[in-house]
């Protein structure tokens, strides 16, 4: 990532302050204010813009553990407006996991990742606020299920449903080719669709450097991350992880069903008895019989793609929920081979 500028001219609006240079790094206080730039895709000037129209009445997008997301609308009425999605730290004092997702944004510019134009750190005397500018997509993949689910309506073929898969393998395969980093938290929740119909990454928070010792304490098991988060502390971060998330989003493509939260999150742990046998039996079985409600495809799917969907569950979500990691798809580009032939079925 490219060096953080601090702006002189902290008193004023953004978009009115002189572009800082790529050379200068100066630390200047002014008005009890400091402003600390961080390039991304964009330039200074669309980018201070955006934070100049971010007002508390923006609609809000989501909200997180970690941060909330604004829409921004910018340019004339009716007339060329571009949309932003503005991610707010709401732990500014551990801005951890906002910058580390800035860092590797700034790094990984693919279609299927989602863009960063850029961000600031806005530092007063009685706050500090950090913000990261990204482009606005429409809905999750995860809303997307859901709302099919509620009205009763067919989601879409299998074709269309294994490209927003093989999307989201290509942009997690480029982000550990590119940076060496998983994501780590790869869910439906976690991929937009964009209004072309492209399925982008989005909150690279938690992604770490493969190998890293992580140690994790987990209060409550959920199903769409890996089982050696819970029950191996500290342990290695791998692909393996990932891999365990893109079997989850198949799942719920392909059986065209989003599990409850109450399910999602199905068993407390209690800190003495973490990580011995007992409770990696507790959490194997909790896993297992959750994945397995649905254990079919979808039933609105017409004869050809119910035949793909049934490949699918064989050749693909089984050995990527496979609970030992060893035993799961050793490396994502062996996953969207076998999506090409799921696709290729679902032709035939």
């Amino acid at each position: 990532m490219q060096t953080p500028v601090l702006s002189k001219q902290v008193g004023k609006p953004y978009s009115e302050q002189t572009p800082p240079t790529d050379d200068v790094m100066e630390s200047v206080t002014r008005d009890n204010r400091r402003v600390t730039w961080c390039k991304g895709h964009s330039s200074y000037q669309e980018i201070s813009e955006v934070l100049d129209r971010l007002k508390p009445l923006n609609p809000l997008l989501g909200e997180g553990g970690f941060g909330r997301v604004y829409k921004v609308v910018c340019g004339v009425p009716h007339h060329q407006q571009q949309s932003f999605a503005v991610k707010e730290d709401l732990t500014p004092e551990k801005p951890c996991f906002l910058i580390n997702e800035m860092k590797l944004l700034s790094r990984a510019r693919h279609p299927n990742i989602v863009a960063f134009y850029g961000g600031a750190r806005i530092e007063e005397p009685q706050s500090t606020r950090i913000l990261m500018v990204m482009e606005h997509c429409d809905i999750s993949l995860h809303e997307k299920i859901l709302r099919c689910a509620r009205k009763g309506l067919r989601l879409f073929g299998m074709r269309t449903r294994m490209g927003y898969l093989k999307g989201v393998c290509s942009g997690l395969e480029f982000l550990f080719r590119k940076t060496g980093h998983c994501h780590s938290d790869v869910k439906s929740a976690n991929v937009m669709i964009h209004k072309d119909g492209t399925a982008k990454i989005i909150d690279l928070g938690l992604a770490r450097d493969e190998h890293t010792i992580k140690s994790r304490k987990i209060g409550i098991v959920c199903q769409h991350m890996a089982p050696e988060y819970h029950y191996q502390s500290p342990h290695k971060v791998t692909s393996s992880v990932d891999i365990w998330g893109i079997g989850n989003i198949a799942c719920d493509l392909v059986t065209g069903h989003i599990l409850p939260k109450w399910q999602q999150q199905v068993v407390a742990m209690a800190p003495p008895t973490a990580g011995t046998k007992q409770s990696k039996k507790t959490i194997q079985k909790s896993i297992t019989d959750v994945r397995q409600s649905p254990a079919s495809p979808d039933p609105k799917f017409k004869n050809k793609d119910m035949r793909s969907a049934a490949v699918c569950m064989e050749k693909l979500v089984r050995p990527c929920l496979r609970l030992n990691p060893d035993k799961r798809p050793q490396n994502i580009p062996a996953i969207i081979t076998l999506i090409d032939e799921v696709i290729d079925q679902s032709e035939t």
